[in-house]
């Protein structure tokens, strides 16, 4: 045990260096996340690991079988391990993409892309391009007339079919309690501006007035929609308009200028222009009084919403979708996320929960061989080689089996 400050690490923690209350595991040291927020579990602890004599050391300090240099493959992270690579020749029966790699001749121009530069797509005839499918009532006819996609999956915000003719002239309306991204994906609007990448596409964190775990407008005017869809039709915004009626809002600089610019001088009252009502009994408002050309308005602290015109009550941030990804505990003017057992707060975004013990993996295949890579330290490994075309993985948790299906071979594996 050693102290550091008023926090005490035990033996298996480390303690942040710019942050000296807070130990993370040291199962998370040099996973490539910055958990520590100052990047001190990234940096001095990790140096740069001592690759193997069949191991090829990749620029970012990786270490990878010397089989996948130059295999048309970015291992390394980098592409370290495809730079000064010879110029490769396909053999007979494949198809040369524009990159260099090779895939087999019977993908060209069958309607999906095999190419990560999509060129086993490009100057495609007729008589080269597959039968077309037969679309059934369910599906969508891709504007190529050679693929079918499930109806559900158009103006989704991804293209699904190969000439991207499901995502066309797309028009998606969403719900007063949503956000529109520029993808036409609808999210919740307490989503818009707290620092995740919610559309996919980041338009959700655009234009962001606030920074930090949340942003008060849109929080509540998610409260308010919720509960009272009524409360969002106000035509002008009370803090840069001002509103004449009839539908008619003006800049709020031009209220009290001596001038009619509503038409019927609404915007110029002899008894409201000039006088704060701020200073008398804070405008009769329960917490913040904003003082205004024209008379005033009732605002609310960060974690409060405003019940009428002069009163606050405490958000329940617990019930927006969100919020936490475990556990919520609202507090007065604010809330705390809590973990479940076996998980701790991630300290980078402490909405979320990250699991303790033993370290993920993903296995994936590139229909030669079957890989392992530890999403920690993006360590890879080769579980199966030499393959024909092994596709649709599958992970049997109980007996640790893997099955996969070989489209060559048209046979399961396991």
């Amino acid at each position: 045990m050693f102290l550091a400050g008023n926090k005490t690490c035990g033996p298996d923690t480390f303690l942040c260096h710019n942050n000296p209350n807070f130990c993370i595991p040291k199962e998370w040291l040099c996973d490539t996340y910055d958990d520590c927020t100052d990047a001190s579990d990234e940096k001095e602890l990790c140096l740069k690991l001592n690759c193997t004599e069949d191991e090829f050391s990749c620029a970012n300090g990786r270490c990878i079988t010397k089989r996948w240099v130059c295999d048309q493959d970015n291992d390394c992270g980098d592409s370290s391990d495809e730079k000064d690579c010879p110029v490769t020749t396909c053999e007979a029966g494949n198809f040369q993409c524009k990159d260099g790699r090779c895939i087999s001749a019977k993908w060209q121009c069958d309607g999906g892309y095999d190419c990560m530069d999509r060129s086993d797509e490009e100057n495609c005839t007729e008589d080269m391009h597959m039968p077309p499918e037969s679309c059934t009532d369910k599906d969508f006819s891709c504007g190529d007339g050679h693929n079918c996609i499930h109806a559900t999956w158009v103006c989704d915000g991804d293209a699904d079919c190969p000439d991207e003719s499901d995502e066309v002239n797309c028009t998606t309306t969403c719900r007063p309690d949503q956000f529109r991204c520029k993808n036409n994906h609808c999210v919740p609007l307490i989503l818009k501006c707290n620092g995740e990448d919610e559309c996919r596409d980041n338009s959700d964190e655009e234009d962001c007035i606030t920074e930090g775990r949340w942003n008060s407008n849109s929080l509540s005017l998610y409260i308010s929609t919720v509960s009272d869809p009524g409360l969002n039709n106000n035509t002008c915004h009370p803090d840069i308009e001002f509103d004449c009626g009839r539908n008619i809002c003006i800049p709020i600089s031009k209220a009290c200028d001596k001038v009619n610019d509503c038409g019927g001088w609404e915007d110029e009252p002899s008894d409201l222009c000039g006088v704060d009502e701020c200073l008398v009994d804070n405008g009769g408002c329960a917490q913040i009084c904003v003082d205004l050309p024209v008379g005033h308005r009732c605002s609310c602290k960060p974690g409060f919403r405003l019940m009428d015109n002069t009163t606050c009550d405490d958000i329940d941030e617990c019930q927006l979708p969100g919020t936490c990804s475990q556990l919520c505990v609202n507090t007065k003017g604010g809330f705390k996320c809590e973990c479940l057992p076996g998980y701790r707060n991630e300290p980078s975004n402490r909405h979320r929960c990250r699991a303790l013990g033993e370290k993920p993996f993903l296995i994936f295949a590139n229909r030669q061989e079957i890989r392992r890579i530890n999403l920690d330290n993006r360590e890879y490994l080769t579980l199966f080689e030499d393959l024909k075309s092994a596709v649709s993985l599958d992970y049997i948790h109980q007996s640790r089996t893997l099955v996969w299906l070989d489209t060559t071979e048209e046979e399961i594996k396991m």
